[in-house]
């Protein structure tokens, strides 16, 4: 009978459809930890990544998966048994498998039984839902095994619970929201007193498009106490030991510190931006300058992420920019040791007013407003072309909440990583950031955005004067009601009887579903809440409901 086992977790950044290289990076880890350990734990659809979308309804994608876990399975001949993530092929039908690999062999598949299809997940679509699994006995230790979305559904814990296994091991792929780590062990701590069971939760890591996998696997033991916690938005393989008496019991206890909420989702922004760039073939970003609070901040995120070598801004001032911004932006690319080249608009302007002048009838402020944003993103993708920078857009959730965007202007870029973030926590996130040096940062500066930024009256400079509270409430108040239409899907009414004023929330609400059509054609964006503008929040871009 086992005494003792050696359990690895391994908490990897896996790259969506790259089948040869996640496997080589399970291969590489595997090799890491199996001179002392027994079994190694990887993340769920690590083989493929997560989320994988359609690529999993191409036929030959199922079958080269599952032939690279096979692949995986000779590893373990003469090394520690193995539990990946991989599709399942059962009787033609596709499911979402944990599969446990020993001797050589794909010795169990257990198969995820509940699949998420709400928000942005659409599992139901691409896979089948299994029946409820059983445990499975490795070493003289008996495991139950679970899928992600099995653990937040009732009945699955519970069902393996009634077949005495001697721990619960749970495989994710769960995406990064605020609180959502805090939720995640919550959850796992309940199942620990209900079952007297130890607990091991594995995580993915990683940016994928709009989302972000933070990693932060954890260990509880039989006793209800955390064990063991990995590192936030970094790859780790973590070796425990543990010893069986009467139940198994976890011999370490090496946490890693919880992130403060500003840390937490700065590294989001990091991490979404980076993997982003990587991942797609990249190696530097461009970005307009404008002397703002919001591009100051993505040129920061740009710079943590990417290192300043591999960031390069512009200023475009027309004869609305103050000199101000000139000098805030000047400071603020000196700060972050990033390029920056002043390519002056007027001219531009003039000319295409004069080429639009027999065609435009009268007067009209928004088309003026509008011409400069939109030759700026001409500029800038012709610098992008040229030079092979990608461009990211900087506008915040506020902004694409209520359309105070510009189609073919200012929302141009393949990545925006404040797009799930509200403007009030913009300030917030440049505080924390002049203040700290952020988890993996490539430029160790503390105060790169500029004091004036800061505390300066936000504005697009798109008219003399403008400022953003001309049109709209003040931003806290913007954002109060928002969040209360965005993530707590409120009514009108239910806001006003909070004690908003009526006149003011029915203006906001209107802009909110107003915009719908500039949003469907927004870049993708990191998604830090519950309620992102990604494929959480899916409204028809027509439709006449005023939410009263």
């Amino acid at each position: 009978m086992t005494n003792s086992i050696n359990i690895a977790l391994a908490q990897i950044n896996t790259i969506v459809g790259d089948l040869s290289g996640n496997t080589l990076k399970i291969k590489n880890y595997y090799d890491q930890a199996k001179k002392d350990c027994d079994l190694i734990i990887f993340p769920e659809l690590a083989v493929t990544s997560y989320m994988v979308e359609d690529l999993l309804l191409n036929k030959n994608f199922q079958v080269k998966s599952i032939e690279y876990v096979k692949e995986l399975a000779k590893l373990t001949s003469s090394g520690p048994a193995m539990i990946v993530g991989a599709p399942a092929l059962q009787h033609d039908k596709l499911y979402n498998g944990a599969y446990f690999l020993a001797d050589g062999k794909i010795k169990h598949i257990i198969l995820k039984h509940h699949l998420p299809n709400h928000k942005i997940f659409d599992d139901k679509r691409i896979f089948e839902p299994a029946g409820l699994q059983d445990i499975i006995e490795y070493k003289d230790i008996k495991i139950g095994l679970l899928i992600c979305e099995d653990l937040w559904q009732k009945g699955v814990v519970e069902h393996l619970a009634t077949q005495n296994p001697d721990i619960l091991i749970s495989i994710n792929s769960s995406p990064f929201e605020i609180d959502k780590g805090q939720r995640r062990s919550d959850l796992v701590k309940s199942y620990v007193k209900l079952t007297n069971l130890p607990f091991i939760y594995v995580n993915q890591v990683g940016g994928h498009d709009n989302v972000i996998f933070d990693g932060s696997s954890f260990v509880y033991g039989a006793d209800g106490k955390l064990a063991a916690k990995l590192s936030s938005f970094n790859e780790e393989l973590r070796l425990t030991h543990w010893h069986k008496q009467h139940r198994l019991i976890i011999e370490d206890s090496t946490i890693h510190p919880t992130m403060s909420l500003e840390h937490g989702i700065y590294q989001a922004a990091m991490m979404g931006l980076r993997d982003y760039v990587k991942h797609n073939g990249f190696n530097s970003v461009i970005i307009g300058l404008s002397g703002g609070i919001d591009s100051a901040l993505v040129a920061t995120i740009a710079a943590d992420s990417l290192g300043p070598d591999h960031v390069h801004s512009v200023m475009m001032p027309s004869i609305y920019t103050s000199e101000s911004s000139l000098v805030d932006a000047k400071l603020c690319a000196q700060n972050l040791g990033i390029k920056l080249d002043n390519i002056p608009i007027e001219n531009s302007i003039n000319i295409l007013n004069k080429t639009l002048e027999p065609y435009l009838s009268g007067k009209s402020n928004i088309t003026q407003e509008n011409l400069q944003p939109r030759i700026r993103a001409l500029i800038l993708m012709a610098l992008s072309n040229q030079h092979n920078h990608l461009l990211i857009s900087t506008g915040n959730k506020s902004e694409l909440a209520v359309g105070y965007t510009t189609l073919y202007g200012d929302m141009c870029g393949a990545y925006n990583p404040l797009k799930d973030i509200y403007k009030t926590l913009v300030y917030k996130l440049a505080s924390w950031r002049n203040q700290n040096i952020p988890q993996n940062s490539l430029n160790q500066k503390h105060n790169p955005i500029p004091e004036n930024i800061l505390i300066k009256a936000p504005s697009a400079e798109l008219k003399h004067n403008q400022t953003d509270q001309d049109s709209l409430p003040p931003y806290d108040l913007l954002d109060a009601i928002l969040e209360k239409l965005i993530e707590q899907n409120l009514s009108i009414s239910e806001i006003v009887a909070i004690g908003y004023e009526l006149k003011t929330v029915e203006k906001i609400s209107k802009l909110l579903y107003g915009a719908e059509y500039k949003r469907r054609q927004a870049p993708p964006g990191t998604k830090v809440t519950a309620m992102s503008f990604n494929n959480d929040r899916r409204y028809p871009i027509t439709n006449k409901w005023n939410n009263n």
